[in-house]
């Protein structure tokens, strides 16, 4: 578009102005805005461009890391195009009226008109008609803000009767503008505040009007770069029916080859589904155990992904956990071990994003999110979480808890607090968690929650409680300062439960492992470890009820419990969920508006297992009859692992500890966990999926 003459040559605004003249001058205005318009379309295709990467050159400040930052940024262009639709709008009435006064327009038209950057006139006939708009221009420079003076006089039409005459007189004032700069360890943010005040004065009114305008730019710390890619790129929003999430093809060595994958975890945003599990595949090669899967249809197909990247020098020994967070950041926590002679240890992150173009995920290297009190210590069990900070209102952070043992084998609470995002920055650095002053020992198997408030919730079996090696307790600390000082919430001091521990001991040289026995050779090793869920709840807390599944050997055989509480930990209100003859296990929770979904292990017979649920209702108080999920006919049978394990890579009697439900979208559910059924004896575990 080329830039119109303003005025158009043989036109002198000063002189005296024919009908045919003011129309010229309105049509200049169309032109000027127009090519505005065009500027501005042109930019938000350039803005377009630089978020999927290609604008030239690429900037990777303004390119988007995941789908949400891409969403984010298409809303942005719609908003705008739909303001330059409005415009176009507009800009079509104000030329259809021109075209409409030079063909109407009979009369001798006097106009004297002064015009800055955009001034609009409409003028109409019949007796007269007039609209006047005034545009004010501010010009702004690093120090000082200038605003201009601007005089209008509009159009003024004259019919063969009558003639009308309205003059305004706008004048604005210079703004003040004042700038303060606040640096912090990891990010820097400039706020500029702008107080414009305007006088406008008419022959019969006068108005004042302050505006104030605040601007905040904040500047984080740049991504790690992408070490590993994966996915199939599919679309889809998940199907019924089991699915296999590793690669049997992938496993080294022939069918039944001693092989686990098992303990597994994930987490979904969208339709994109991390998948975390134990993988001895490559242990023997490199003694990297943290497997992974990734899924961009949720869960209609997997790509086995091999192993989480490890940094050098280090070993990544799986437990995996995964969160994500509000943007699709994901994150796979699970152990490390930098020295196995003496054995020590530390927990460590990657962090992952979708590509928002391929629908891959790409992988990041880990950092380190948790040590010990010493580097002889080993820290083990982490779990980690996602949600608000009371001490960054508005903001989530990220929580890590686990155990730290001594070279003695004492055992306590372990904690940490991060930023979100690609490169998380420490918060709070690792510490003992204290209550009163004294830190809390003699536990595994901690699973820190966040609920509705902020308010963060650890979760841990207490192996101190009761009288004899027997006893232990489900236990609860909150936290109401995002993780710098602990309580027990329930104001007696007591755990949420006690729980009881089986008899019997795997049959292994010394390991001191209690564990279900069904044959000398085959047996599980077992633990009693919490899960937990926030969601809705009774009617005196429809939103922040908090649920607590465990298992505990009651009479003759592990049963499955479940507590909530919806006054905030303070009290709890424990039911039985599974308590049949068979052994259940595993026992992990997720909350929709249907209730609270409890997902566990249970033999069928006494070689064999497989995956069942129930749901709780906490408005009607009652639990649903069960439903089997895994459909594997012969159920899984328990693999040799006593007095040795069948796959070296791992201790006496493992079968792994742990598995995991999380609510999908709406009333949805994913289910994530291990069987044998690929092998006869068993000695073949896989992990697997199942949407319900």
């Amino acid at each position: 578009m080329s830039f119109p003459n303003t005025p158009p040559e043989g036109i002198n605004p000063i002189e005296g102005l024919d009908s045919e003249q003011v129309a010229l001058l309105l049509l200049v205005s169309i032109a000027f805005e127009e090519l505005g318009l065009a500027h501005l379309i042109n930019t938000e295709a350039e803005k377009l461009q630089g978020a999927i990467g290609t604008l030239e050159p690429v900037n990777t400040q303004i390119q988007a890391r995941t789908l949400a930052d891409l969403l984010e940024a298409n809303s942005e262009v719609e908003k705008m195009l739909q303001t330059i639709i409005k415009k176009e709008m507009l800009l079509q009435f104000k030329f259809e009226n021109i075209l409409e006064f030079l063909s109407t327009s009979t009369s001798t038209s006097t106009s004297t008109s002064s015009t800055t950057t955009t001034t609009t006139t409409t003028t109409t006939t019949t007796t007269t008609t007039t609209t006047t708009t005034t545009t004010t221009t501010t010009t702004t420079t690093t120090t000082t803000t200038t605003t201009t003076t601007t005089t209008t006089t509009t159009t003024t039409t004259t019919t063969t009767t009558t003639t009308t005459t309205t003059t305004t007189t706008t004048t604005t004032t210079t703004t003040t503008t004042t700038t303060t700069t606040t640096i912090t360890t990891t990010t820097t943010t400039t706020t500029t505040t702008t107080t414009t005040t305007t006088t406008t004065t008419t022959t019969t009114t006068t108005t004042t009007t302050t505006t104030s305008t605040t601007t905040s730019t904040t500047t984080t710390t740049p991504c790690p770069p992408i070490v590993l890619t994966c996915g199939n790129g599919n679309i889809g929003t998940g199907t019924p029916g089991e699915r296999q999430v590793n690669n049997p093809a992938q496993d080294v060595g022939v069918p039944d080859n001693n092989i686990t994958q098992s303990e597994t975890s994930l987490a979904a945003f969208g339709p994109f589904i991390l998948f975390g599990f134990n993988d001895t595949n490559r242990d023997q090669i490199d003694g990297n155990t943290s497997g992974f899967a990734f899924s961009s249809d949720a869960g209609s197909t997997w790509s086995d992904c091999g192993d989480m990247p490890q940094n050098p020098g280090f070993s990544n020994q799986g437990d995996p956990v995964i969160a994500v967070d509000a943007q699709g950041v994901f994150y796979y926590a699970h152990l490390g071990v930098t020295s196995f002679n003496p054995l020590q240890g530390i927990i460590q992150i990657n962090t992952a994003n979708v590509n928002p173009l391929t629908r891959l995920i790409e992988v990041r290297n880990p950092f380190v999110a948790g040590v010990g009190p010493s580097p002889n210590n080993f820290e083990d069990k982490p779990w980690i979480t996602v949600g608000l900070d009371p001490s960054r209102p508005g903001q989530q952070s990220l929580y890590v808890t686990w155990t730290d043992f001594d070279v003695n084998g004492n055992s306590k609470l372990r904690f940490s607090k991060w930023t979100t995002g690609c490169s998380p920055q420490p918060l709070i650095d690792s510490k003992d968690v204290l209550i009163n002053g004294n830190p809390v020992i003699g536990m595994q198997g901690s699973y820190p929650l966040v609920d509705n408030d902020g308010n963060l919730y650890i979760f841990y079996e207490d192996f101190t409680f009761g009288q004899t090696n027997l006893d232990a307790a489900i236990r609860v600390v909150k936290s109401q300062d995002g993780g710098v000082t602990f309580f027990n919430p329930i104001p007696t001091g007591d755990p949420i439960s006690p729980v009881k521990i089986i008899n019997t001991m795997c049959n292994c040289n010394n390991c001191n492992l209690s564990a279900i026995v069904i044959t000398p050779t085959k047996q599980i090793r077992m633990n009693e470890f919490p899960q937990a869920a926030v969601g809705p709840g009774p009617n005196s807390n429809p939103n922040n009820t908090l649920y607590v599944v465990w298992n505990s050997f009651e009479t003759t055989s592990y049963d499955v419990r479940l507590a909530f509480s919806t006054d905030g930990g303070a009290s709890w209100n424990v039911r039985n969920i599974a308590n049949s003859s068979f052994n259940e296990f595993f026992p992990s929770v997720a909350v929709n508006a249907l209730g609270a979904h409890v997902q566990y292990t249970r033999f069928v017979d006494p070689l064999r297992f497989a995956l069942f649920k129930r749901t709780y209702d906490p408005v009607n108080d009652t639990v649903s009859a069960e439903t089997m999920l895994s459909t594997a006919n012969p159920a899984s049978m328990v693999p040799d692992t006593a007095p040795t394990n069948f796959d070296s890579g791992v201790g006496p009697c493992y079968m792994g500890d742990y598995n995991q439900i999380i609510a999908g979208p709406g009333t949805t559910l994913y289910h994530a966990w291990s069987d044998n059924r690929k092998s006869d004896n068993g000695n073949n575990p896989d992990v697997f999926f199942i949407q319900s």
